[in-house]
């Protein structure tokens, strides 16, 4: 019987466990989506810089890098919410509604859509896939 109590408390501990770890993940994924909405909204400079991306603008080669480190700031996080949601360590309600604001933000952020399209053979494949099917159709033609 001790036994049994034991094995009974173990598995209450591991679910205390990944409850815990699910908490965590969702406050790092947070913590991660205001820095990056931080950096945007608290930088005109570079939401001009975006809006002029976006309509197809010629850049600076400064503007450009920009671009680019905002784009990878994105697509790292949006990468990280994915490993985390197939995992299981991050809500799948939460998981589902994050992929669906990636396929809003995709439809309105040509230049989030540009940058994918130049870059997407450096994430993972499973990730990519998720991405590609989230563009807008005939956005990435090869």
């Amino acid at each position: 019987m001790a036994v049994l109590v034991g094995i009974a408390l173990i598995i209450a501990e591991l679910n205390q466990n990944h409850e815990l770890m699910r908490a965590s993940t969702r406050n790092e994924i947070t913590q991660s989506e205001l820095t990056i909405l931080g950096s945007m909204s608290g930088n005109r400079d570079l939401v001009d810089i975006l809006l002029k991306a976006g309509q197809g603008d010629e850049l600076s080669d400064a503007e450009r890098f920009l671009v680019t480190v905002q784009s990878e700031s994105v697509f790292r996080h949006w990468q990280n919410v994915h490993y985390q949601g197939r995992n299981g360590l991050y809500d799948e309600e939460e998981f589902t509604k994050h992929i669906d604001t990636m396929r809003s933000v995709l439809s309105h952020s040509p230049w989030l859509v540009d940058y994918w399209c130049e870059t997407r053979t450096i994430y993972p494949t499973e990730f990519a896939a998720e991405i590609n099917g989230l563009t807008p159709a005939g956005a990435c033609s090869d």
